[in-house]
């Protein structure tokens, strides 16, 4: 029982010394800004190289976005650490935060180069748009489509990752999920800048609407904090489990054999992943193991134990 429990706290440890080492390899190559985004920010002007005619939006045409220029890259992903500020849409109030009003909805249409939006539940929130160097002309990407819950065929805006296409308006909100996690936003191949503002317009529901409205009581700002990380690589594929032999009740037996283990859920302690193993081999005979191999489970934050998603093992059973 000692050999085999100092195995268990053994490999957990050595696991966590490998997540830290790799969350403070992660939070020393992000980098940060800072941003300021005015509540007449029109996310359809991004990019654009000469002021649009005053038809173009009915109720005003506000102001081009802010859009910063980032060094992106190839497996990088964007993140929202921080937004902050408070923004009223009519003269009455209230104000709202950056994931706007709930209850009412959004379908917008496309303006030149940009694409439109639409979301379900949600109108006057945060919002994006990746551009490359090239002003945004010609035919846009279709629209993304949001949603506050999991229906079929949108997107949840609190989705752990989205991944949206160049010059694609998508959904920041408040940049974190329903349980407070940040929201990972993958950066589209050949982006060189982020321009942040708002999709307002005429609120038609289920007919598309032209972006407008931007200088009726738009007023207010945010201020916004964005990160900039790598992408976790994809774990390369273990091959499957050779099965290895099962003991019967009652006949002496023992003998060796190395496996993987795939794990669901979060294991955090050696006793957890040792009854984890216990059911997982097959082997009730089970009397002691050894970690060869282990598959880590990265997230962005802080590991709060051992989150194994898989681990090799050689085991040694005996049974009789």
């Amino acid at each position: 029982m000692i050999h085999k429990n100092r195995y268990l706290y053994t490999a957990c440890f050595l696991l966590l010394v490998v997540a830290f080492a790799l969350f403070s390899h992660q939070q020393t190559v992000a980098q940060s800004w800072n941003a300021t985004v005015d509540a007449r920010a029109n996310i359809f002007r991004a990019g654009e190289v000469a002021p649009p005619p005053l038809t173009d939006f009915p109720g005003g045409a506000g102001e081009p976005p802010q859009c910063l220029a980032v060094p992106f890259g190839v497996g990088k992903i964007l993140s929202f650490p921080q937004i902050e500020g408070q923004l009223i849409w009519n003269k009455w109030g209230p104000y709202y935060g950056s994931e706007g009003i709930p209850g009412q909805s959004t379908n917008l249409l496309r303006y030149h180069g940009i694409a439109g939006l639409v979301h379900d539940n949600r109108d006057l929130f945060l919002v994006g748009v990746f551009l490359d160097s090239n002003p945004p002309t010609g035919t846009p990407p279709s629209s993304l489509h949001f949603s506050s819950t999991n229906a079929t065929g949108v997107i949840n805006d609190s989705s752990r990752q989205i991944a949206p296409a160049l010059r694609q308006v998508f959904f920041i909100g408040d940049g974190r999920t329903n349980t407070g996690d940040e929201q990972q936003f993958i950066v589209p191949s050949g982006a060189t800048r982020l321009c942040l503002g708002f999709a307002d317009g005429s609120r038609a529901d289920s007919v598309p609407a032209s972006p407008g409205n931007y200088d009726d009581y738009n007023s207010g700002q945010l201020k916004v904090q964005l990160s900039l990380g790598t992408l976790p690589p994809t774990p390369t594929p273990w091959p499957s489990p050779t099965p290895g032999p099962t003991p019967t009740s009652g006949v002496n037996f023992s003998g060796e054999n190395v496996k993987y283990y795939p794990i669901e859920g979060e294991i955090r302690t050696g006793k957890e992943l040792r009854e984890h193993l216990n059911g997982a081999s097959g082997w009730a005979g089970l009397t002691t193991w050894e970690v060869t191999r282990w598959s880590y489970a990265g997230s962005s934050q802080q590991p709060q134990g051992c989150f194994l998603q898989g681990v090799e093992v050689k085991l040694t059973a005996t049974m009789t």
